[in-house]
């Protein structure tokens, strides 16, 4: 404890995990690799093209705008290497390591 009165942060620990919390769209982060926005999704499939691990496909459902979009399958092989959020034109892939 006296490390921290003799050191003053600009920043409380409290704030910083919170933010980090904050970030994260929802539970799935801890669970999933590669959270897709299905709504968001157009079917353009190069996200499944860049996946050196073959571990996206097309889903057989259709989100609103009538596509089918991409779906996180193989949990297992993905390394998280982000070639699928980075190659995405409508940004609705976010991976967490």
């Amino acid at each position: 404890m006296d490390f921290v009165k003799q050191f003053s942060f600009p920043f409380s620990v409290g704030v910083v995990l919170s933010r980090q919390v904050d970030h994260l769209r929802s539970v799935e982060a801890f669970v999933e690799r590669v959270i897709i926005e299905k709504e968001c999704c157009k079917g353009c499939e190069l996200c499944i093209r860049a996946c050196p691990r073959s571990v996206l496909v097309m889903s057989d459902d259709f989100n609103k705008s009538g596509y089918h979009y991409s779906v996180f399958k193989n949990k297992e092989d993905c390394n998280s290497c982000t070639f699928c959020a980075v190659i995405c034109p409508d940004v609705c892939i976010e991976v967490y390591r």
